[in-house]
């Protein structure tokens, strides 16, 4: 999982959500995003899980030029490793 600061991680899940969560002190071992919450013995502040299309839809937000004029697909994309507007079922996607 990526450590932002004060014990904050973010993890990519398989099917392409993101695990956003919060440690109340820094971990013995370094934490998995597929770990249930009971792996951290007491020691979660926080724990979500956000869908792979909002995680896009966050990525491209907060980014200068925002979601407008297809940069939310495009972000999509760059999340799941895939060409922008590809479809799946369509062109071998």
């Amino acid at each position: 999982m990526f450590h932002v600061n004060d014990n904050l991680f973010f993890g990519r899940m398989d099917d392409g959500a993101v695990k956003v969560m919060q440690l109340l002190h820094a971990p013995t071992v370094w934490p998995k995003a597929d770990d249930p919450p009971s792996a951290f013995n007491g020691n979660l502040m926080f724990c979500f899980i956000v869908k792979a299309e909002t995680w896009a839809s966050v990525m491209a937000s907060v980014s200068k030029r925002g979601e407008e004029h297809g940069r939310y697909y495009i972000a999509k994309a760059f999340h799941n490793d895939t060409k922008p507007f590809e479809v799946k079922g369509l062109h071998g996607g």
